[in-house]
């Protein structure tokens, strides 16, 4: 019985022991037929066994070559002691998880690879059993992942707009080199990347918050323009939103903003300058009309006051005259605000026309309000109109007037300068090429906000109640500022008043063909005189006074006529007053066709029409004094005297 208890035990453990056998084999035939690298080290590291792949890992192509080789004798240099140390590790604490090393074969080679290990006691000592995966395609793919992030964030960082990226959360998760710039230089500091926007940007309205639930709500790209105060500022930006959709959800949203400020300021400017074009084609298309019917009306009320005795009638011409004059320096004030009307070119010292602006304040504002001048300009002659520009300047004082309901202090200053930067209307401050004369008018009232700075000069724009104010004031300020080849620029913030600065050049020695009447007495000549225009009524006018001050007048009724006269009688005719704008041949052709008679023709070109856009008259163009309608008697006069000069016959 013993003996076939032991043979059935023995076939039992031969049962057994094949089993074992073809377990391992299966495996051993499982370990090499997989793409893993399998290792086996003792406890110094040397490789007790390993499969084909971990051996085609280490640059070799037989396991007889690396067996009982520390694995240090592969790994690369800059990797060697590293690895040592992990293999202490591991004998240290059972285990090393997702190393990654480089290995280098003979050749070479460098051979990522990542090892899980795991160390086991066996009756020989210490074993570690080890786990290597080759990560080249891994590696590979992560270079081209940073190559292709590094490509991203360098395109995104030569935009010129600033750029974010939000999470849901709306926490900032990446922002471009441009928008750390520009946040930094509106006055946003310290890290922005990992806040939330509107801890990072408090002054965003509401609206915004909005927007990016929309967007995240599956709206669609926005695109939104917005003006905030942003480091004492006004910044105008435009604003796109395009979300970034991951696994069929909004998961983050790129904001694109572009500083569209300098954009803004120019459609602006091009606004006002339409707006400007327009009234000035409205002011011009009335102007002919309405100053030819000024000159008649001026004309006439003047010749009734020379001619009556009464008084009575002789005041109530006089007033005829002051009305009608005033009529006409409204249309002057009407064009020039249009940057349409003929500014006069005479000397004036700027100085002396703000004090006399000084002196009419005085008459005119709440005795609260000191008036203080301080016009330390070493030269104040400019060239240009007087009366317009004396209107500028009244027309700023009584803005800054009423500014100071409770009193204040109103300023003059002039100085020097020799350029300055681009004013109001984007004009060269230095047109001429020399220098300037700064005129700063300010005063310490309430101020105004940026929103009101933007539309002050802006035509029929004002923030006074209604009936207070017309909106031409300061409009007609800056056509008159214009008009002179000058700028003007507004400084301002609420409660710390207003400055406004004038830049006008200085021109030397200018001299343009206007009368300058000292005074209001006719002179009085003799000689003879053509006279053409085709409006019966300023005809007649002139045919009258220029009779009555001693002239021989011939009257024609339009160019051709005029033509035809002159060619009769020219040898008798000392001078020729010829309208501009006649029917048929205007008045340059009929004096041209005139110096084709008589090269030496004396000649004196007058309209209601005003100026070019160049400031230029007909004048001008001809090389002959110009006389603008309306005229009192006293300029005509004066400028025929001159004209006719030392030719009388």
């Amino acid at each position: 019985m013993t003996r076939i208890h032991e043979l059935t035990e023995m076939d039992r453990l031969k049962g057994e022991l094949e089993a074992l056998r073809e377990s391992a084999e299966k495996h051993k035939l499982l370990i090499e037929t997989t793409d893993t690298g399998y290792v086996i080290l003792d406890e110094a590291g040397r490789v007790l066994d390993a499969n084909p792949v971990y051996v085609k890992m280490t640059g070799h192509e037989r396991l007889a070559q690396i067996v009982g080789r520390s694995v240090a004798e592969w790994t690369a240099p800059g990797d060697r002691a590293r690895n040592v140390t992990e293999v202490k590790k591991c004998l240290g604490t059972g285990a090393v998880r997702n190393l990654e090393i480089d290995y280098m074969g003979p050749d070479g080679r460098i051979t990522p690879v990542e090892i899980n290990a795991t160390a086991r006691r066996a009756a020989a000592g210490m074993t570690i059993f080890t786990v290597c995966r080759d990560i080249t395609g891994r590696r590979r793919a992560e270079e081209a992942l940073r190559d292709s992030e590094q490509r991203y964030r360098s395109t995104i960082d030569s935009m010129g707009e600033a750029i974010h990226v939000v999470d849901s959360d709306l926490r900032i998760e990446l922002l471009n080199s441009t928008g750390e710039r520009w946040f930094r230089e509106i006055g946003i500091a310290g890290e922005i990347v990992g806040r939330r926007i509107f801890e990072v940007f408090p002054f965003l309205p509401d609206d915004v918050r909005d927007e990016y639930r929309r967007v995240f709500a599956g709206e669609g790209p926005l695109i939104t323009e917005e003006t905030n105060a942003v480091g004492g500022r006004e910044l105008a930006t435009e604003t796109r939103k395009i979300p970034i959709v991951e696994g069929g959800r909004v998961a983050r949203i790129v904001t694109v903003i572009r500083d569209v400020t300098d954009t803004v300021r120019a459609q602006e400017r091009l606004r006002q300058t339409e707006k400007m074009e327009a009234l000035g084609r409205l002011a011009g298309g009335i102007a002919h009309d309405f100053n030819n019917q000024l000159a008649a009306i001026m004309g006439y009320a003047e010749l009734l006051e020379r001619g009556v005795e009464d008084p009575a009638l002789r005041e109530h011409a006089r007033i005829i005259a002051h009305v009608s004059q005033r009529s006409a320096d409204l249309t002057r004030q009407l064009l020039a605000f249009a940057r349409k009307g003929r500014v006069r070119s005479v000397p004036i010292d700027v100085h002396a026309l703000l004090a006399e602006v000084a002196a009419m304040l005085g008459r005119m504002i709440d005795p609260g309000i000191e008036i203080r001048c301080r016009l330390e300009a070493a030269d104040a002659e400019i060239i240009g109109d007087p009366a317009i520009l004396q209107n500028a300047f009244l027309n700023l004082a009584l803005n800054a007037r009423d500014a100071m309901p409770g009193g204040g202090v109103l300023r003059f200053d002039t100085d020097l300068v020799a350029r300055d930067g681009e004013a109001e209307g984007g004009l060269p401050s230095d047109p001429s090429g020399g220098g300037s004369l700064r005129i700063r008018v300010s005063d310490a009232g309430v101020g105004m906000s940026e929103e009101v700075r933007r539309h002050i000069f802006e035509p029929f724009f004002t923030t006074k109640g209604s009936g207070a104010g017309t909106g031409i004031g300061l409009a007609a300020v800056y056509g008159a500022v214009t008009g002179h080849h000058g700028t003007i620029r507004v400084d301002s913030e609420p409660g710390k008043g207003t400055t406004f600065t004038v830049l006008l050049p200085l021109e030397k020695g200018k001299r343009a063909h206007v009368a300058a009447a000292a005074d209001d007495a006719p002179i009085t000549g003799r000689g003879s005189v053509l006279v053409a225009d085709d409006d019966p009524a300023v005809l007649r006018v002139i045919t009258d006074a220029l009779s009555g001050f001693g002239y021989r007048v011939t009257a024609c009724a339009d160019g051709v006529d005029a033509v035809s006269r002159y060619r009769e009688a020219w040898r008798e005719i000392d001078l020729v007053l010829l309208d501009v704008m006649m029917p048929t041949l205007d008045g340059l052709g009929a004096l041209a066709e005139m110096r084709r008679i008589n090269p030496a023709v004396r000649a004196i070109l007058s309209s209601a029409e005003p100026s070019g856009e160049d400031g230029r008259n007909a004048g001008d163009e001809a090389g002959v004094p110009f006389l603008q309608k309306p005229f009192t008697l006293a300029e005509m006069a004066r400028l025929v005297a001159s004209a006719v000069g030392s030719g009388v016959r």
